[in-house]
């Protein structure tokens, strides 16, 4: 658990409380089935300086280059065979998923810093052994921000959805975190999210990597993050003084769903 994380406590039965808005979808894509169930969830956020080349880690499983902002040309590389698609120049708010082998070159190609999420569901070559790190060595005008690491998650069988949405909470605004089909990683952007899962324990990241299994009720400071397996249920509420923004990264059956609705589950009793 980071040094920002405390327990939570929890508001009122009957308090009346705000109602946020609707997650904002960024990002829904079909990926290649996996052989096996288990596999370790890679996230990163890149930020690319004016003609900065970042040189992405290799690994076997299927990866996304989604652009939030700027504009950067991506091509796969060592991959053989044919269908490898050729360099794909994005913009924001545009994606692109690479073979299920190999790595990936993203060059900036815009005036301004490009910004990106490298999203990966990869194997390692031995069930026992983690996957390949995802941060690769230091590169000029190149700002990796690990959000997940050989994450080890279980993702449902046969086709799966990569889905990506980000959620605003005003300060105290609370939402709902219904169990979900597949696992989902929350990671906090800014402000400080109180959880208060309904399950026996989740799995939280630290900005140093390291992560760690906690109780029902902890709070999330920015760029803490923590993972939800199938069937986990929670509710997440902003702090009192100041919004709260998070991304919602899920792994899903062909056609589930996120698990975020507008009504709070109850609270574990303690």
């Amino acid at each position: 658990m980071s040094s920002g994380s405390r327990p939570v406590e929890s508001s009122s039965a009957g308090e009346k409380q705000p109602t946020p808005p609707p997650p904002a979808p960024l990002l829904r894509v079909s990926l290649e089935a996996p052989p096996t169930t288990m596999r370790a969830l890679e996230v990163a956020r890149v930020t690319l300086r004016p003609g900065a080349r970042y040189d992405g880690p290799w690994g076997f499983g299927s990866r996304v280059v989604s652009v939030e902002t700027g504009a950067v040309t991506v091509a796969p590389v060592g991959t053989d065979g044919a269908g490898v698609p050729p360099p794909m120049s994005l913009a924001g708010g545009e994606h692109v998923v690479l073979p299920p082998s190999g790595g990936s070159v993203a060059v900036q190609t815009g005036p301004a810093p490009a910004v990106f999420l490298d999203i990966a569901v990869v194997q390692s070559s031995h069930v026992s052994s983690p996957a390949v790190p995802l941060e690769p060595p230091p590169q000029d005008g190149v700002t990796v921000e690990v959000i997940a690491d050989e994450l080890w998650v279980v993702i449902p069988a046969g086709p799966i959805v990569l889905t990506v949405g980000r959620v605003t909470l005003g300060p105290g605004e609370r939402l709902g975190w219904v169990p979900g089909t597949g696992p989902a990683l929350l990671y906090v952007e800014a402000g400080t999210l109180d959880v208060t899962a309904t399950g026996p324990v989740m799995w939280m990241v630290a900005p140093d990597g390291e992560g760690t299994t906690t109780g029902p009720a902890v709070t999330l400071a920015a760029h803490d993050s923590a993972l939800f397996a199938a069937g986990d249920a929670a509710g997440v509420s902003s702090g009192p003084s100041l919004p709260t923004t998070f991304l919602v990264v899920t792994l899903l059956p062909d056609d589930g769903q996120p698990p975020l609705d507008g009504d709070m589950p109850a609270a574990p009793e303690s």
